[in-house]
C-alpha cells in the first residue's frame, strides 16, 4: 500500500513539475507578445524584442523583428550589421531559404567573396527549392545582379524565373534593371531565359 502511495505521489510531482514548466513558458510568449504591442508606433518595437533574443521558442521571432527593413546597400556600415543580424536568424531557423537568400544578397552587398554568396544562395535553394515567394526573389536577384554573379547562380535564376513566370510585381524590377544592362548581357539573359522556356511576349514585357 505505501508503495502505491509513493508512485501516485511522484506521478502528482511530475505531472504538477510539467505543467509548471508549460505554465512558465506560456508566461514568457505572453510576455514578449506584450512587450511587443506596448513598444507603440514610434519605431521601437526592435528594442522592446530585443532581450527576447536567447529565449528558447521565442528566438526567431525576436531576432526577426531586429530587422530594419531594407538595408541601404550604399552604406557598408549599415549593410554590414544587417548581414550579421540575418545571420543571427539562421542561426535559430536554418531552413529558412529566405534568409539564406538574403544573407547571399547581404554578402554581395558588402563585397564578400564571390564563393560565399554562391554558398548563401545554393542554401537557399537547398531549403525552398520550390517556395514560390523565395524562388520569384532568386530570378529577380540574379538577374537584377547578373554580371556579378558565377554561371550556376545565374542559371539557377533563370530557371526559377520561368517556372514562377514573369509578373507585373516583378516585371517592373526586371525591367528597370535591365535597362541599366550592357548590350552583352541583355543577350546572356535573353538566351538563358529562353533556353527556360520563358516566351517571347513575356520577354518583350520585361524589354527584352
Amino acid at each position: 500500500m505505501m508503495r502505491k502511495r509513493w508512485v501516485r505521489f511522484l506521478t502528482a510531482l511530475a505531472v504538477l513539475c510539467i505543467c509548471a514548466s508549460a505554465v512558465y513558458r506560456g508566461s514568457d510568449i505572453v510576455r514578449f507578445a506584450l512587450a511587443d504591442a506596448g513598444a507603440g508606433p514610434d519605431g521601437n518595437s526592435a528594442d522592446a524584442d530585443r532581450p527576447w533574443v536567447n529565449v528558447p521558442g521565442l528566438a526567431f521571432s525576436a531576432q526577426e523583428s531586429l530587422l530594419k527593413g531594407e538595408a541601404d546597400v550604399g552604406d557598408p556600415k549599415a549593410a554590414g550589421k544587417q548581414r550579421e543580424e540575418v545571420a543571427d536568424i539562421l542561426a535559430v531557423r536554418p531552413l529558412s531559404s529566405k534568409y539564406w537568400l538574403a544573407l547571399s544578397e547581404m554578402r554581395l552587398a558588402t563585397a564578400e567573396p564571390i564563393s560565399k554568396v554562391a554558398e548563401a544562395f545554393s542554401l537557399s535553394v537547398l531549403t525552398g527549392a520550390d517556395e514560390d515567394y523565395v524562388m520569384s526573389r532568386r530570378g529577380v536577384f540574379g538577374l537584377v545582379h547578373w554580371e556579378a554573379l558565377p554561371g550556376d547562380i545565374r542559371q539557377r535564376a533563370a530557371a526559377d524565373l520561368a517556372a514562377v513566370s514573369v509578373t507585373m510585381k516583378n516585371g517592373d524590377i526586371l525591367r528597370a534593371a535591365l535597362i541599366e544592362k550592357t548590350d552583352k548581357n541583355r543577350q546572356d539573359i535573353r538566351a538563358a531565359l529562353q533556353a527556360e522556356g520563358i516566351s517571347a511576349a513575356q520577354l518583350a514585357a520585361i524589354g527584352l
